[in-house]
């Protein structure tokens, strides 16, 4: 959101619900680049797998386009010099994409088309 909180982590159990703001200028943030507010859900499965390398990471890249593809790019260091890259792709749950395409009178779903506007 361009307004706080700026970047929210949420998730939604059968008796518990837990959030993390992350504020504008917090030192674990490089850069918030985010023209309106945006909600999406993905499952926590795919978010499980792609945090697999968050540990390992020197930094980690999130992007989100405006059709909720999320993207997340982690960035290892081996040694002084040498660095590898390891990239997810999650689309957002359908339910909730097709809602935004209906408000917004478009037909379709997300897909691969997606993924080309997150970069």
């Amino acid at each position: 959101s361009p307004e706080s909180p700026f970047l929210r982590f949420s998730t939604q159990g059968q008796q518990l619900t837990s959030s993390v703001d992350f504020p504008n200028g917090d030192e674990s943030l490089v850069k918030i680049n985010c023209q309106e507010a945006k909600e999406c859900s993905y499952r926590l499965s795919f978010l499980q797998q792609a945090g697999k390398a968050l540990p390992y990471a020197e930094r980690t890249s999130i992007r989100m386009n405006a059709h909720g593809s999320l993207a997340l790019q982690h960035i290892l260091v081996e040694g002084d010099t040498r660095q590898s890259y390891v990239d997810f792709y999650i689309l957002a749950d359908a339910e909730e994409v097709d809602s935004d395409h209906e408000a917004a009178g478009t037909a379709g779903r997300a897909g691969e088309d997606d993924l080309d506007e997150l970069f």
